[in-house]
């Protein structure tokens, strides 16, 4: 069935298993940008609709390509200077003065500006006129949370930096989950071997249903993987909890979310028992980020640290579970796992 467009509002959390940040302007694992001496928990301002997606097989005009080659070469820009970043957060850090010297170095903080410019000066055609629209108003929310970054940067604030990161990945993923493949495949970055756009589905099995599930996931996998932070020794405890005093009761809401979602729904025969096994593992998931939150609240890393090995182990059962069932191909992008995390099993 293809997919058809359905408002929601996601604050997405992160699931410890894959740098999906790849799509903003650093890595979450050590980005976040922060004006203010305060990190409070922010909406996305975008609405969050999964749209429907173009036939990808439908020939294009002359117009139409060269409207893709002129997005492609405004997001050229971005991933120019992404690219900068990223060498900076591939490198280890044992004192943080460094790691922020080098990002400032980087262009930290101004990745998106130029793209925004290049991009709100495109006369879409009316194919891409809705794709168009949600690029610039993206690109203006993340503009803003890139300056952020940059004030991160400046106030040498790891937190802040941290949480900044985790709004440009989410805003980002959700920008790319609603483009028509075309456009989303111009905004990419061409020699990267993780490619976000090609793990949206044109179309998936189940009808109605299906599309209610993959929607459903689509959301809650943006979210979790946007909220991805591996804290690395430029990090004190101090830092930690403070960057996981924002990122983990979000986690835990999310999977309250999806949860209360999942269980609306009534899926057919065919599709019952691997529901039901879908949402006893998301219960069970929930359960664990309520003790890590429960942990974060008490400023005790230690019983945080211990329960990531129970969500690895639930992750890559269900996992393997899922994926040899009749919900394969509906929830297979809230279970990429590029970094090997399940033993580098197929999916």
């Amino acid at each position: 069935m293809r997919l058809a467009k359905s408002n929601r509002r996601w604050l997405f959390l992160a699931l410890a298993i894959v740098t999906l940040a790849a799509v903003a302007c650093g890595d979450s694992a050590t980005d976040t940008p922060e004006a203010t001496a305060t990190i409070a928990p922010t909406e996305t301002p975008l609405p969050a609709t999964v749209t429907p997606i173009a036939a990808v097989a439908e020939d294009l005009t002359v117009e139409e390509e060269e409207y893709i080659e002129q997005v492609r070469a405004g997001w050229r820009k971005f991933n120019e200077k992404a690219e900068d970043v990223r060498a900076v957060l591939a490198q280890v850090y044992s004192i943080k003065s460094r790691l922020f010297e080098a990002l400032k170095d980087a262009g930290a903080g101004t990745a998106y500006e130029v793209t925004l410019q290049l991009i709100g000066e495109i006369i879409p055609p009316a194919r891409f006129q809705e794709d168009h629209r949600l690029m610039v108003d993206t690109l203006t929310v993340l503009v803003a949370y890139d300056r952020d970054v940059g004030a991160a940067v400046e106030n040498q604030n790891l937190p802040a930096f941290a949480i900044a990161n985790a709004r440009l990945a989410e805003n980002s993923l959700l920008m790319i989950s609603n483009l028509d493949p075309r456009i989303c495949v111009a905004t990419e970055a061409t020699d990267r071997r993780f490619q976000p756009c090609d793990f949206f589905s044109e179309t998936v099995p189940g009808g109605i249903y299906g599309a209610q599930v993959y929607n459903t996931m689509v959301g809650f996998s943006t979210g979790v993987f946007s909220r991805f932070v591996g804290f690395g020794p430029e990090y004190e405890v101090e830092d930690i909890l403070a960057t996981l005093s924002v990122i983990q009761p979000e986690l835990t809401e999310i999977y309250s979310d999806v949860v209360a979602e999942l269980q609306e729904l009534q899926p057919s025969n065919e599709f019952a028992p691997a529901h039901n096994f879908l949402v006893k593992y998301l219960e069970e998931a929930l359960a664990i980020n309520q003790s890590r939150s429960k942990a974060v609240e008490a400023e005790d890393t230690d019983p945080y640290r211990s329960l990531s090995e129970d969500t690895r182990v639930l992750f890559c059962d269900a996992r393997q579970q899922l994926g040899a069932g009749e919900l394969r191909d509906i929830v297979r992008v809230a279970f990429l796992d590029p970094i090997g995390a399940c033993g580098g099993s197929d999916y």
